[in-house]
């Protein structure tokens, strides 16, 4: 799986279709770790999670980068999701 993902040609839609998923709960928007961590909860974690989550956070700063400030401070509902 690892290798797959690392060989596989993502364009930046791709990426930020992915962004989108890791900070996005039913309750709404919060934090990617938060996010992460519900996936892992429930799911478990798998050999490959740890370069998934690496990836993850690569693609956020990368979008981060691109707007030229953090991605949460477009979404102001985030500080509230993270502490409920």
């Amino acid at each position: 799986m690892v290798e797959a993902i690392n060989v596989a040609n993502y364009t930046e839609y791709d990426r930020l279709v992915q962004l989108c998923d890791s900070l996005a709960m039913v309750e709404g928007i919060c934090l990617m770790e938060k996010r992460l961590m519900d996936v892992a909860m429930r799911y478990g974690i798998k050999p490959y999670s740890q370069e998934y989550w690496k990836k993850m956070f690569e693609i956020r700063d990368e979008f981060s980068n691109k707007i030229g400030y953090s991605i949460y401070n477009l979404f102001p509902e985030v500080a509230e999701m993270t502490f409920r």
